[in-house]
């Protein structure tokens, strides 16, 4: 009867601890379909929809995260997408390889006038600049229509994903339990 109700008290235990799948995720550079396939969560798409792989690996403290070049504010580049992404997200720019949805803190070089903003659009891979600048975000760096400046591009850092560790705590503790459970009805 105890070994019974031990073992239905550690299968209940187990089976509703949050937080705990069988999911796996992709490493660097592995294919990938969606941002929640990568351990990262940046799943690139270069060129084509289904040439799409995982950037940014998980330990990437030697990464950098300040590019220095420059950026330009040409009004007609992607108009409609621009004040559409705009209404939404507030100030943004296009970068080369930067995942859409990345916060910058983007330095006027010249002026030393510094924003954030956020990446909404990939540039072309002939464009020889580093961010295009939308038409709010050129205004408050003093940019003009067909203008380059000299820029600095900091790459704010996302908050540290915590669901791996929680995953291990809740496998652990649900084992301490079953372990707990067992000696002491046995």
């Amino acid at each position: 009867m105890k070994t019974s109700l031990v073992i239905t008290i550690a299968l209940f235990t187990i089976f509703t601890i949050s937080e705990i799948s069988c999911k796996t995720c992709m490493g660097f550079k592995e294919k990938c379909l969606d941002d929640s396939d990568c351990c990262s969560e940046s799943c690139y798409m270069a060129g084509h929809v289904n040439d799409r792989f995982c950037i940014n690996p998980v330990n990437s403290t030697a990464a950098v995260k300040v590019e220095h070049g420059l950026c330009s504010y040409n009004a007609s580049f992607h108009k409609e997408s621009s004040d559409h992404m705009f209404k939404l997200i507030g100030m943004n720019a296009a970068h080369a390889m930067l995942p859409k949805g990345s916060e910058i803190k983007l330095t006027n070089a010249a002026n030393n006038k510094t924003i954030d903003v956020t990446i909404n659009n990939y540039l072309q891979p002939n464009n020889e600049t580093l961010l295009q600048l939308s038409k709010e975000a050129a205004r408050e760096l003093g940019v003009k229509d067909g203008e380059t400046i000299p820029c600095s591009v900091y790459l704010y850092e996302k908050e540290t994903n915590y669901s791996a560790v929680k995953k291990f705590i809740g496998f652990s503790a649900s084992f301490f339990v079953i372990a707990f459970l067992i000696f002491n009805y046995m």
